[in-house]
């Protein structure tokens, strides 16, 4: 049976649980707000299904790469609510239009994250974007199969952890329509802290949220906002103050296993590879990057490849060299994250006491942060912020040129 001895020995899949036959493992929350799954040993009877299917426990399936895109998606609207290029939602549209089923991460009715398996088109704009916080699987592995095993294609989209436990989950004769999309992270920050984060705006605003976006684009690409839109009005937009994202990006509330993963590799599982096109100026000549965004997609199979071709109409697409892009933006695949020494302190505080107080003590917003938001204010009231990014950032891409050309 699962017996988790070590935190970093678990990634949270959620397959041991979806797996069992007696429905005697649970997952739970543990004190840093990240689920663990749970055995009840009265009714377990050993027939060692769960451990055959966790991912941690067995190498992931090698894959050759292909072919590498820097890509955008031609409909504006979706694009502008993307986190980058918009790769996810026309494959998600086909998909459903062909009579089967999504599966990606969206948001619960409390904003929690959760993946959600669905038939309508309308459910995909909660599904875009990014979601820094690892997502509740529930019952998704055994819907999903359920829909294979009646002949229907499904889309999954998520971690690689995510993707390679599905494909364990599922007998080999069901993965033919079967499309798996994996994307690129440095681990997934904890449900539990998020929940708190929520808490503490909205007990400040005293009202409900009506919407969020991780990475909205009002302010351009390379100056995404963390964006929460409330009931009564109010329109919260910040990044370099915002609490939970300067969390994620300092590294001190990720997953135990993400600072170890398993899945760090530039060989993946999974059909596709999709991260941020931070530098698609540099990877492909002649482009202009003019901060809407773009993705980098590596195709991992010839199905791949036809299957993007299918939907090349729906896309402006660049062929790359794909190490120059893996060394540029999408070195996450390879290198793991370093945890923040304080991280363990900061969580329990955070999840289980006062949020403030773990953010002033171990996290603290500094002067130069608050200047920063501040600079990046002014410049975009006085219409000035696109020259000053487009100024760095060339400056930015020749450095990096003479790197990569060295």
């Amino acid at each position: 049976m699962i017996d988790i001895k070590e935190k970093e020995d678990c990634c949270g899949c959620s397959t041991c649980e979806n797996i069992c036959p007696k429905k005697c493992i649970s997952m739970k929350f543990d004190k840093e707000g990240f689920l663990y799954p749970y055995v009840d040993k009265e009714n377990c009877i050993n027939c060692m299904k769960c451990e055959k299917v966790c991912p941690v426990l067995e190498k992931k399936t090698a894959g050759n790469w292909k072919k590498g895109y820097v890509l955008r998606n031609k409909d504006k609207d979706i694009l502008q609510s993307s986190a980058s290029g918009g790769f996810f939602t026309p494959f998600a549209e086909a998909v459903i239009k062909a009579e089967g089923s999504v599966c990606g991460a969206s948001f619960d009715d409390d904003w929690s994250i959760i993946h959600k398996l669905t038939k309508d088109i309308a459910d995909l704009e909660l599904m875009r974007g990014s979601k820094y916080v690892q997502s509740d699987m529930r019952n998704n592995y055994i819907e999903i199969r359920k829909k294979l095993v009646d002949g229907e294609t499904v889309l999954f989209c998520g971690t690689p952890c995510q993707v390679q436990g599905l494909k364990k989950f599922l007998d080999s004769e069901l993965l033919k329509n079967l499309i798996t999309v994996d994307i690129v992270c440095k681990g997934v920050a904890s449900p539990g802290y998020w929940k708190r984060y929520l808490e503490y705006h909205t007990q400040e605003q005293k009202s409900g949220i009506e919407s969020i976006n991780f990475r909205k684009k009002v302010r351009g690409y390379h100056s995404s906002d963390m964006a929460i839109d409330f009931l009564n009005g109010y329109h919260y937009r910040r990044s370099k103050t915002d609490i939970f994202m300067k969390s994620y990006i300092s590294e001190i509330c990720s997953r135990p296993s993400c600072y170890q993963c398993r899945f760090k590799d530039i060989d993946r599982c999974s059909d596709f590879t999709i991260f941020d096109a931070w530098s698609a100026g540099l990877l492909v000549e002649g482009l202009e990057d003019d901060d809407k965004g773009y993705t980098t997609v590596i195709a991992h199979n010839d199905r791949a490849v036809q299957l993007l071709n299918s939907l090349k109409d729906k896309y402006m697409i660049y062929p790359i060299d794909i190490n120059q892009a893996v060394d540029l933006d999408g070195i996450m695949m390879k290198e793991q994250a370093i945890p923040n020494d304080h991280r363990k302190k900061f969580l329990e505080k955070a999840v289980n006491g006062d949020i403030a107080e773990a953010v002033k003590h171990y996290m603290p917003i500094t002067i130069t942060d608050r200047a920063a938001e501040k600079i990046k204010d002014v410049l975009y009231l006085a219409g000035l912020l696109d020259i000053t990014k487009r100024y760095i950032k060339n400056f930015k891409n020749m450095i990096r040129r003479r790197q990569w050309q060295d």
